[in-house]
């Protein structure tokens, strides 16, 4: 993920994840944080789903990212990174429904 400040390795974070259909409000544990490009930092977290619902719909969110990243590179040769990926993919398909 994003943010604007660094977290600490190991600190506990609240994490809201917009998806398809309603916002995943999940915890999880800071694993990596590096500076990007001198203005933000990316977190490596590892999530703790509080339900297993959380856990199959941050998983179907990712995976549909991933899915998302590849075919822009295939097809139209744009190399993009996870969190532009992320951005791009919710500003296009947040609102529709997988079905």
């Amino acid at each position: 993920m994003i943010a604007d400040h660094p977290a600490a390795r190991g600190k506990r974070i609240g994490v809201r994840l917009p998806d398809l259909n309603s916002a995943v409000l999940t915890e999880g544990t800071v694993v990596w944080c590096t500076n990007h490009q001198g203005r933000s930092w990316e977190i490596g977290v590892r999530f703790d789903p509080r339900r297993p619902s959380d856990a199959d719909r941050l998983y179907t969110q990712v995976r549909e990212i991933e899915t998302y990243r590849q075919t822009v590179a295939d097809f139209e040769g744009r190399k993009l990174g996870p969190a532009d990926a992320a951005r791009e993919w919710q500003d296009r398909f947040g609102d529709k429904v997988l079905v």
